[in-house]
């Protein structure tokens, strides 16, 4: 797979619809979290920099959220042989320019052969950056981007919606393995 690997209308529109409705109708229990980088990785630079999150499943810890079950489509989709962390994030809006987070990887610690993927939930102005080029990748509503889990990247706010919402994901195998 070249990475990073970009597959836009990535869902059915029905399907995408109703995970889309899900996660940004008022139904989730956000947590707020003072840091967009784990603390345990680098921590964040930014003393500003915080996001809202909602955990579906992260193996290290045992844990395991029953609503993810409502990304069954897109884990058919995706077909990993091994899921490591799948959370939702909520960034808001920031006013005036976007605030760009920390360089980071998903997944502490570096496993050998995983792969990150970025699904985006909503369109607006934020985006991810690779480190290692300069690369961006625009969010846009139903599109995704696979990567080697091991690349350095980082997100950033927008200021053209109220919020950015993205689903990550990291997994070992599967379809769009790297």
């Amino acid at each position: 797979m070249k990475n990073p690997y970009v597959i836009d209308d990535f869902m059915h529109k029905k399907e995408f619809n109703e995970l889309q409705s899900w996660v940004m109708g008022g139904m989730i229990q956000w947590q707020y979290c003072d840091c967009v980088v784990d603390p345990n990785d680098v921590g964040d630079s930014n003393p500003d920099a915080y996001q809202f999150v909602h955990s579906l499943y992260l193996s290290q810890m045992g844990f395991y959220n029953e609503e993810i079950m409502r990304l069954r489509d897109l884990c058919t989709i995706i077909n990993p042989q091994v899921l490591l962390k799948c959370k939702l994030n909520l960034q808001p809006k920031t006013i005036g320019k976007r605030r760009k987070n920390d360089f980071h990887t998903d997944f502490t610690p570096q496993l050998p052969g995983w792969t990150t993927a970025i699904f985006y939930l909503n369109t607006n102005n934020g985006y991810t950056e690779f480190e290692c080029d300069g690369s961006k990748i625009d969010s846009v509503a139903n599109r995704i981007v696979f990567f080697d889990g091991t690349m350095r990247h980082r997100g950033t706010t927008c200021t053209d919606a109220k919020n950015r919402y993205v689903l990550n994901l990291n997994f070992n195998g599967g379809t769009y393995a790297q």
